[in-house]
């Protein structure tokens, strides 16, 4: 009896001490997107990573290599930078910034 009062004991301690943990899917506090900024569910472009070879600078945007010139979704990429890319109609996709726990 007692073994199987501590094993139950045991095992409602995790549950609680789960319930506890920090969502790392959740967006960091005061991570709000900006009024009249668009939405990456209604323009559908994603800046996924930015490399940087020697002087040549590529980003990736939804898993796929552009550089500067070249077409995204119809919009020319006029400049790539360390963290963001301008595209020709003024819009900046940025990188996702790290999250952090406050």
């Amino acid at each position: 009896m007692t073994k199987l009062l501590l094993t139950l004991t045991c095992l409602l301690a995790g549950s609680v001490s789960a319930t506890q943990l920090l969502d790392p899917t959740r967006p960091a506090v005061g991570l709000e997107p900006v009024k009249g900024e668009l939405s990456v569910e209604s323009t559908g472009l994603v800046l996924n990573a930015v490399l940087i070879n020697g002087g040549a600078k590529t980003a990736v945007i939804n898993q796929q290599a552009y550089q500067v010139g070249q077409r995204v979704s119809g919009m020319r990429i006029n400049y790539i930078d360390n963290n963001q890319v301008r595209l020709e109609n003024g819009r900046v996709l940025t990188l996702f910034t790290t999250v952090t726990k406050n």
